[in-house]
């Protein structure tokens, strides 16, 4: 065998290669082939793991309880005995009798090559029985990401007992990620969130997605995750349930002195907007390079705009935030509510999406001249039908001041055609200029007349752009729409 084929690296790339959801008996053989095959090839099949049925049935059949089974998916399935992959297990639950230290031998080979437990769906006797059982614990000695989903948890014999069990099953120092998702009664999330700082201090990623709470609970998630010292991407959801009226209107109740200190990528869904003011108030990072707010009930203008202040209030953010997407329930954002963003002049990515905000002219040559390092810039009002202000000239400061810009989306009113004499200013990087790509998607409504002289005139701006028009669903688009199509097809067929 040649030498590089003795070089871990190398095989890890090949296997990967070989990996797929289609693939799995030939990456099974490649394990079988030679011991110097075996060990990176069961590292790249057992590395990612739906569930830990898989780690179950590889136990001697003998010592598990088949009698009360159901029928699951599963991503793999111990097929290295058969040498064929299927995705139907099922699901053991509970074993006969206890693992001996010999029924172990076999499973701790695979145990200590996940790297990834996507789902902890498991009977909860059968989880204590692998961690009471497990000759060297913890039972995942090498985990990096855990899934946890409440919703399939028997709380029977009692949800803390669970959970304590949970968070002995991984190397506290090792895991990197969390995502946790529960469907539990209030209490027992608040258990499970409360004790992350204690089991879980290292973790870097925590993505949570709970139902939404009476708003002491909502202090204290935020207090515990506020403490998390290494977490650097919070992803917190609040799904809406009956009792979600319970937390729309609160006051501002946590005291989190310096929260959340490694944080740089917040993203937040909730249907109070004093929650999202909550967090943000408590954050005393000066790293925060993106922010993802989705606020989908909310329509009053006042509160988005608190929220824009407390954005724009941290002169450190200014520096380092590179992305900023926002959703409203449909709001009237103004220009004028935009000129704080206009701070931010290391801003890479703008998503306003049902904000209201009308573009013009004026606006998107202040947007071009403050983020020189622009990429994308979407504006989108799905809900609205408001005549579009922002025309053709608009684009022009973008080709000037914007030499990264890749995709624009917005509603431009293409009525009238600028003259091309107009847009040869040259812009700042003009070598660049001919290489530089765009998209432009066209929102509705965005009227148009001269297909031809719009192809010509885009072209004339950015020679490697590209149109794609949104998706129609009003009848009086249809029109204006097909307009933009043929300017599609004209730009395109200029490459052929």
């Amino acid at each position: 065998m040649h030498r590089c084929l003795e070089i871990t690296e190398i095989l890890l790339e090949i296997f990967e290669l070989v990996f797929n959801d289609d693939c799995y008996p030939n990456l099974a053989s490649l394990a079988r082939t030679c011991r110097s095959f075996n060990g990176p090839a069961l590292d790249v099949l057992w590395q990612d793991q739906s569930s830990l049925l898989p780690l179950v049935r590889c136990f001697p059949r003998e010592i598990l309880d088949l009698s009360g089974t159901t029928a699951v998916r599963v991503k793999f399935v111990n097929f290295l005995d058969t040498g064929s992959a299927t995705s139907l297990g099922f699901q053991c639950q509970k074993f006969a009798k206890v693992p001996s230290v010999q029924d172990w031998e076999r499973p701790s080979v695979y145990a200590k090559r996940i790297r990834i437990l996507e789902s902890t769906i498991l009977d909860a006797t059968v989880l204590q029985t692998l961690l009471q059982s497990c000759p060297s614990p913890p039972l995942l000695p090498n985990l990096r990401h855990l899934g946890i989903d409440s919703h399939h948890v028997d709380t029977t014999s009692g949800y803390d007992a669970y959970v304590a069990s949970l968070f002995t099953s991984f190397s506290p120092k090792l895991l990197q990620s969390l995502q946790i998702e529960c469907g539990l009664e209030s209490n027992d999330t608040l258990y499970l969130l409360t004790q992350l700082p204690k089991h879980c201090a290292q973790i870097e990623f925590l993505y949570v997605s709970l139902l939404d709470s009476p708003s002491r609970d909502i202090a204290e998630y935020i207090a515990s995750f506020a403490s998390m010292r290494h977490l650097k991407s919070l992803d917190f959801t609040l799904v809406n349930s009956d009792s979600a009226a319970v937390s729309f209107h609160r006051p501002s109740s946590i005291n989190t002195p310096n929260g959340f200190p490694s944080v740089i990528e917040l993203s937040v869904n909730f249907r109070s907007t004093v929650t999202a003011l909550d967090i943000f108030k408590a954050i005393h990072s000066t790293q925060l390079r993106r922010i993802d707010v989705c606020l989908p009930f909310e329509g009053d203008i006042a509160n988005l705009r608190e929220v824009l202040a407390t954005i724009t209030s941290r002169p450190a953010w200014k520096q380092s935030m590179r992305s900023i997407s926002l959703t409203t329930g449909g709001c009237s954002m103004t220009a004028n509510d935009v000129q704080g963003l206009l701070t931010f002049n290391h801003l890479r990515c703008l998503h306003l999406n049902r904000t209201g905000l009308v573009l013009d002219d004026y606006l998107l040559n202040d947007m071009a001249k403050a983020w020189p390092m622009l990429e994308r810039l979407f504006i989108a009002n799905p809900l609205s039908r408001s005549s579009p202000k922002a025309t053709l000239n608009g684009l022009v400061p973008f080709s000037k001041h914007c030499p990264h810009i890749s995709i624009l989306h917005l509603s431009l009113d293409a009525t009238d055609v600028p003259a091309l004499a107009n847009t040869t200013d040259a812009p700042r990087d003009d070598s660049r200029r001919g290489d530089r790509r765009l998209v432009l998607l066209v929102d509705m409504p965005s009227e148009i007349c001269d297909p031809i002289g719009v192809a010509s005139f885009l072209l004339n701006l950015f020679p490697r752009i590209t149109v794609t028009v949104a998706v129609v669903d009003n009848h009086d688009e249809f029109q204006p729409a097909f307009l933009w199509r043929r300017v599609a097809n004209i730009i395109e067929g200029t490459r052929k």
